[in-house]
């Protein structure tokens, strides 16, 4: 609904205690590049886990949570309530 992004920003409004995703270019600061897999576009922060770990001490390390967004095509941008996560499943094979 955003298109195929090959950059990101990721912003995080603690005070809205919201996480938004918002295309980007290679050029802009803190541009994160968008892995493609076999299965789906992928993303790794550790940052980004750290500071939303900050604003959710309840979220469990070996867990991951799912959280419905709004989109704002015009804007190639996802927002998303982080109060409104919800528990999807276990980790498999972390445990370390």
């Amino acid at each position: 609904m955003i298109g195929d992004p090959k950059f990101i920003l990721l912003l995080v409004n603690p005070e809205e205690r919201t996480l938004a995703i918002r295309c980007c270019e290679e050029t802009e600061r803190c541009a994160h590049r968008i892995s493609r897999s076999k299965r789906r576009p992928e993303l790794y922060s550790k940052i980004l886990l750290r500071t939303i770990f900050t604003l959710r001490d309840d979220w469990m390390v070996d867990y991951s949570y799912s959280i419905d967004g709004e989109i704002f095509p015009s804007e190639g941008m996802m927002k998303f309530k982080i109060d409104n996560a919800v528990l999807a499943s276990e980790v498999k094979g972390t445990g370390k």
